[in-house]
């Protein structure tokens, strides 16, 4: 892991300064967004707690085909307004439960804005045990879900 902060203190500096494959080495979940919300990047700590191979989810809708349980004014209606041109907000935070075929996952998610083009999601579990594991501890494999 690379000495980096917590989701809730990540800065839009260092998130740009790091390259996409060090997204993998931060110790939550890191989705990148771009205006359309197209899924850019999802980094390895996300894609073993969802149970999502990156290559599944890049190049695809966050809303409609990664993630379909966001597709709602409490989840999308956020980032929606995050990423509206003349917005003053550059983040916002909120909880929320993802719904899988596996279970759910309750979540601190932070949205970060990065000019208006990109937005990334930090996705933060609210408890460990809401990470369903393989009853050794570790987190289960990644296989193609709805989200």
């Amino acid at each position: 892991m690379i000495d980096s902060p917590l989701a809730d203190t990540m800065s839009i500096e260092f998130i740009c300064s790091l390259n996409r494959s060090s997204y993998d080495e931060l110790a939550f979940g890191v989705i990148e967004l771009d205006r359309e919300f197209i899924v850019r990047s999802y980094n390895r700590p996300e894609s073993l707690n969802a149970r999502r191979r990156p290559e599944d989810t890049i190049g695809k809708s966050f809303f409609t085909e990664v993630a379909p349980c966001t597709d709602n004014p409490d989840f999308r209606g956020r980032i929606e307004s995050l990423m509206e041109p003349g917005s003053i907000a550059s983040d916002v935070r909120f909880d929320f439960v993802f719904s899988f075929p596996w279970g759910r996952r309750n979540v601190r998610v932070r949205a970060l804005r990065g000019g208006s083009n990109l937005c990334w999601l930090f996705v933060t579990p609210l408890r460990a045990l809401d990470i369903d594991t393989d009853h050794t501890g570790a987190p289960a494999a990644p296989r193609d879900t709805g989200g």
